[in-house]
């Protein structure tokens, strides 16, 4: 089962802590308010909600909604993290399509779509941090500074931080990520979007992840269809499109912005992949 939330209206932390409990330890809440996010650090805990039984461990979680009671208990002992929120939630059975447009190999990488048909998260009601873990728990670290020291805008933080520990947890995304490139390829493309406009080779790439350049380029190939030069320079090109048509730019900023080494490289490869030069992709009004 899932749970719809929907976020045009941000979720409010309530109460949120840590705590550890011994061996043996149990439980029984005949109702809960609001609703509670358990996330398991270490140990184990064994939750029945209704007709429910979701065995977690650690980097494990369950979320309990408003109003329902659950018993809880823990053979080895346990150290979680609980966040009471507020925020209305649908149980759901199925998730949808996802309704975000699809990105394409041409997409501008500075514009987004200003609507999304689905301002919502689908959070299973109990499942694992599913390799999210090295981002959620400094999260939670950080929310937990800002409770001993609480100003409007650490609350404030607080919510936004917790909004996007939802986000990580998404059905849909981790779907997608469980459909989708081997993590360490993930890892590379992240690191060439920080650094595309830097001088990254084949080489270098395979440098900085400690990997062979055979295995880097079987990894693009398979899974990019591309080689790494060819991928950094569609990125490359992209984000040039995007400059000429949005920006007072000349052609050789353009270029100098993006790394190119000179004006006439840049102007090549765009009029290879374009059929045009940039200036005539300015004069021709493409990007009015």
């Amino acid at each position: 089962m899932f749970f719809h939330i929907d976020l045009d209206n941000l979720p409010r932390v309530a109460v949120m802590g840590q705590v550890r409990q011994p061996m043996g330890w149990e439980n029984h809440v005949s109702r809960i308010s609001p609703n509670v996010l358990i996330l398991v650090r270490q140990g184990d805990m064994t939750f029945t909600i209704g007709k429910e039984t979701h065995v977690l461990s650690s980097n494990g979680y369950a979320v309990i909604p408003e109003g329902c009671g659950y018993h809880v208990s823990s053979c080895e002992g346990c150290q979680y993290t609980f966040i009471h929120f507020l925020a209305p939630l649908e149980p759901v059975n199925d998730l949808p399509e996802e309704s975000f447009p699809a990105v394409g190999p041409k997409a501008f990488p500075y514009t987004l779509p200003i609507a999304q048909q689905d301002h919502a998260i689908y959070l299973p009601s109990s499942g694992r941090l599913a390799g999210e873990q090295e981002k959620i728990w400094p999260m939670l670290t950080e929310c937990d500074m800002y409770r001993h020291a609480l100003s409007a805008s650490r609350k404030l933080r607080i919510d936004l931080q917790f909004a996007q520990m939802l986000s990580l947890l998404d059905a849909r995304s981790i779907q997608a990520d469980r459909a989708g490139y081997p993590s360490v390829l993930s890892r590379m493309l992240m690191y060439i979007h920080e650094h595309y406009t830097e001088a990254i080779t084949l080489s270098s790439l395979s440098q900085e992840f400690g990997l062979s350049r055979q295995y880097v380029m079987r990894l693009f190939q398979k899974h990019m269809h591309a080689t790494v030069t060819h991928y950094i320079t569609q990125l490359k090109l992209s984000h040039a499109l995007e400059l000429l048509r949005h920006s007072t730019f000349r052609v050789g900023e353009v270029a100098e912005i993006l790394g190119y080494a000179n004006t006439y490289y840049f102007c090549r490869q765009f009029r290879q992949q374009f059929g045009m030069t940039p200036t005539e992709y300015i004069r021709n009004g493409i990007h009015e």
